[in-house]
This record gives structure tokens, C-alpha cells and sequence, in this order.
């Protein structure tokens, strides 16, 4: 990914293989086992494709389409296993963004952690602890961010967190969180 970057056709090239991705994961995705979706060298290379400012959007909109196809937790654990580790991974990348008021990297970040919060929320607000209070602060530092936009971002995370929290506390079951 990295050599592609620097280099216009092989960017291009792979700029379309992501699009394609995404397109493929949008319109029947989850008819690939998730366990060979997780295999896949195309996942592992969004995460690559995030440093690239060329190859961001492309990237960002793949692995935004894999969270939304692989959001099981329960039967998608391969999936799981390989793309939060990915996203957490960009933890930095995001301080950095918005430490430089980088809107469109701030922008694309804030929406990859919102994803993943909605679609493994399950696990965020469940008993065991894989890092939720991670996943939080970096929503919080979304919300922070001086654009509007960036904040509306994580709207529907907080909303849905909400609710996943309130049956919780009513029954006296404690989340992690």
C-alpha cells in the first residue's frame, strides 16, 4: 500500500480495488464466511490505505462497509478480531488530526470509531473488558472537535449507547463502562 501511495497509477489502480470492495461488501458481502473475509490481505491493507491522504476516503468508506456487513459479533468474531484492533491502531492518527484541526482526517476517523461503537456495541457494553473506555475517549474527542460537523458524527453512537445502557441499569446488570 505504501509503494502504491507514491505512485499515481498504482494508486489509482488500488484507489478502485477499494471502491470495488466497498461496492462488494454494500450489495452481499456477508455471503463471504467471515472467516475468510478476515484472511483477506484487502482488509489488513485498508488499515495501511488510512496513512495514505491519496487513499483515505477509499479506505475509510471499506472499512466503514466491512462494520456494517460484519456487525455480529456473535457469528462474525473473525472479522472482529482483526478490524477493532485496526481501528484502534488509528488511535494516534486521530489525536493527531485533531491536535492539527485536520477536518477531513478528523472527519473520516471519528466516523470509523462511530461505526465500530454502533456495530460491536454488544461488546462495549458488555462484561468483559476489550477496551471500551478507549473506544469512549476517542468519541468524546470527537465530540470536542471545534467543527460541528465532526460531532454530529457520533450522534447516533451516543443514542444507541443510551439505550443499550438504560435496560442494563434497570435490571441492575452493571456494564463495564
Amino acid at each position: 500500500v505504501r509503494a502504491a501511495a507514491a505512485n499515481d497509477d498504482a494508486c489509482q489502480l488500488l484507489e478502485r480495488v477499494f471502491h470495488c470492495l466497498r461496492s462488494w461488501l454494500r450489495h452481499g458481502g456477508g455471503h463471504i464466511p467471515a472467516a475468510t473475509f478476515a484472511a483477506s490481505p484487502l482488509l489488513t491493507a485498508c488499515f495501511e490505505a488510512l496513512r495514505s491522504d491519496r487513499l483515505f476516503d477509499a479506505a475509510g468508506d471499506c472499512i466503514v462497509a466491512a462494520l456494517r456487513c460484519y456487525y455480529r459479533a456473535d457469528r462474525d468474531m473473525a472479522v472482529v478480531r482483526v478490524i477493532v484492533p485496526g481501528i484502534m491502531g488509528c488511535r494516534e492518527q486521530l489525536n493527531m488530526a485533531v491536535r492539527n484541526q485536520d477536518d477531513d482526517q478528523a472527519r473520516g476517523l471519528v466516523r470509523v470509531f462511530a461505526e465500530m461503537g454502533e456495530s460491536y456495541m454488544d461488546l462495549l457494553v458488555g462484561p468483559d473488558d476489550i477496551g471500551q473506555h478507549q473506544v469512549i475517549q476517542m468519541l468524546v474527542g470527537g465530540l470536542s472537535y471545534p467543527e460541528p460537523e465532526v460531532a454530529t458524527i457520533t450522534r447516533q453512537f451516543w443514542m444507541r449507547l443510551a439505550r443499550a445502557l438504560l435496560p442494563r441499569a434497570w435490571s441492575g446488570r452493571a456494564p463495564l463502562l
